[in-house]
């Protein structure tokens, strides 16, 4: 039978409904959807490389994740854009985002922002305030709270998602673990944390809890300087040479978890 104009429009709009609503029930779905700030470029696609899938994998069936990486291979990006959807679709969600200072907060946040506001708009949840650089809230009662670590961040608060970023560089790390975890349990809540590893840090608590996954309930993945695409040992080997500090670039950018963490 064939359709006629009106009725093939009809069965598209509802197949774009249908696809909608799978995008709010389910992260992976929604990463069509997402835009990400580029620097140099504006809003660009959110680029699915071969080791977020593993990532995504892992937010989608852990409750409690460590994650040790190298610099720049889109875990922060990745993980903006899925605290944005946990806080739009999740009823009554609070999410914490915990940086190693004010500025990261922000920037954090700032990434959140961009991409909810490039979605459709039958994607975007209302807004309600307060609404700033370091919060977002949902007509829902939902929310995003992004502060730095501090002794006392997060006492007191049920969260149903926490986000430690860069967490091996964060001062307090040891007192804001302690603060969020109480409420966090109380709520089943969800607890990701992932960092570069601190050289000037030995036995830090980000440092233990990766190496004693998965015993102590943490799945943990690695994610070397490799796993970005456009890297290559010719890549590596330029960037090494114009570090005074050799050593230090290889931290900042392990190969595998024995260089990351010697």
């Amino acid at each position: 039978m064939t359709l006629t104009t009106e009725e093939a429009r009809q069965v598209q709009e509802a197949g774009q409904l249908a696809r909608f609503e799978l995008a709010r029930r389910d992260f992976q779905k929604f990463l069509p959807y997402v835009r990400v700030i580029e620097p140099g470029t504006g809003m660009v696609e959110l680029e699915e490389w071969p080791h977020l899938d593993s990532a995504i994998t892992t937010l989608g069936e852990s409750r409690m994740v460590v994650w040790a990486k190298s610099r720049q291979i889109g875990i922060t990006t990745i993980l903006s854009a899925f605290v944005l959807h946990h806080a739009s679709y999740t009823p009554n969600a609070l999410a914490l985002v915990f940086s190693k200072g004010e500025r990261d907060a922000w920037e954090f946040l700032s990434k959140s922002r961009a991409t909810y506001e490039s979605l459709p708009q039958e994607l975007q949840q209302p807004l309600a305030q307060p609404d700033n650089r370091e919060q977002m809230t949902f007509q829902t009662g939902s929310r995003i709270i992004t502060m730095p670590s501090t002794e006392a961040a997060g006492r007191g608060l049920n969260p149903t998602l926490v986000v430690i970023d860069e967490a091996d560089f964060h001062e307090y790390l040891d007192a804001c673990y302690n603060s969020v975890k109480p409420g966090l349990d109380d709520r089943d809540g969800q607890l990701v944390m992932t960092s570069t590893v601190n050289p000037y840090r030995i036995g830090s608590l980000f440092q233990q809890l990766y190496q004693n996954a998965p015993v102590n309930g943490f799945n943990k993945l690695f994610f070397g300087w490799r796993v970005r695409p456009n890297r290559d040992q010719q890549w590596y080997d330029e960037r090494k040479a114009q570090y005074p500090d050799q050593a230090l670039f290889q931290k900042e950018h392990p190969e595998n978890e024995e260089e990351a963490f010697a």
